[in-house]
């Protein structure tokens, strides 16, 4: 499975590794190489290169999140990230599809505070 974003910039290059993890890479020819064994959820096939996670719920940060969680109400703390930070990565990623889409590119310099209603970039 390949799923990336890779950006170009005049004056450098971004590959962000979108899968959950690339710490583990595996590759088969064939679906019967691994058998049963469970590699990556909602993997569509175990044939080809495919990034197995081997204690998914670390690498996928489940444990991270709910251990900040658990740690900002019993510290009565603000957590790592919030939902402004889920609004812009939200922003970045709708930018994306709309410079896809119209095939220009779009500005996301200022205030990145997206109210709840709108999604205009």
């Amino acid at each position: 499975m390949q799923s990336h974003l890779e950006l170009s910039l005049s004056n450098g290059r971004i590959l962000c590794q979108l899968s959950p993890t690339d710490l583990c890479q595996a590759y088969a020819p064939d679906t019967t190489v691994w058998g049963e064994t469970y590699l990556m959820e909602k993997l569509e096939t175990a044939a080809g290169w495919n990034a197995p996670a081997p204690d998914e719920p670390w690498a996928h940060g489940h444990v991270q999140q709910i251990q900040d969680f658990v740690e900002a109400v019993a510290h009565n703390r603000a957590p790592l990230s919030d939902g402004r930070l889920g609004s812009a990565v939200v922003r970045v990623i709708y930018a994306a599809y709309v410079a896809a889409e119209e095939g220009r590119r779009v500005d996301l310099r200022g205030d990145v505070t997206v109210p709840a209603t709108d999604v205009s970039i």
